[in-house]
């Protein structure tokens, strides 16, 4: 997909947009974008419709999210009995370098159904920072940041918008650029 098709999508439907919106907003209930972000990278055509099983496989989503979350926490923590700043610095470096594996492990718990699939480390390290999936990360992320950037710009309107609009932009982007 070229990306002014990219950046129009999410203002195709504009009973999704508004849903989307509203649900991005609400505490929880936002969970429901993972699953949906998902199921739109798996068809980047089209947006898909919104469903309860989007909320549960968001919920799935940020519990695996937090189980890798937990190696820079640990190295955070670790910090406070030792040099603060190296270990914090070292935690945030970390954490960085798993946001691509965090992504390619739920889009790996999204083929095949089960949690214990996105804790494969190893295979999803080696496919994670394989050039082709990694290159569509880093044009998929440095695009929704973009589109973020823009949105923030227009106060209360875009920042109420920017977390739907730069999600379906990020999920449609990496899923016009790799397959899983």
């Amino acid at each position: 997909m070229e990306i002014g098709e990219i950046l129009k999508k999410p203002f195709t439907d504009t009973g999704k947009f508004v849903v989307g919106v509203v649900l991005s907003m609400i505490p929880i209930a936002n969970f429901t974008l993972l699953g949906f972000g998902v199921e739109n990278f798996k068809d980047p055509k089209k947006l898909p419709e919104f469903s309860f099983d989007q909320f549960v496989f968001g919920i799935k989503a940020v519990l695996l999210g937090l189980a890798y979350a937990l190696i820079p926490i640990a190295i955070a923590v670790l910090g406070v009995y030792t040099d603060y700043l190296i270990l914090v610095t070292l935690s945030a470096l970390v954490a960085l370098a798993l946001m691509p594996v965090i992504t390619y492990a739920i889009l790996l718990m999204g083929k095949e159904g089960a949690i214990r699939n996105g804790l494969r480390l190893g295979p999803i390290v080696e496919k994670t920072y394989g050039k082709e999936f990694i290159t569509a990360w880093v044009i998929s992320a440095l695009l929704s940041f973009g589109v973020n950037l823009v949105l923030g710009l227009i106060p209360i309107l875009g920042w109420l918008i920017s977390s739907y609009v730069s999600a379906v932009v990020f999920w449609t982007s990496l899923g016009s650029r790799v397959k899983i």
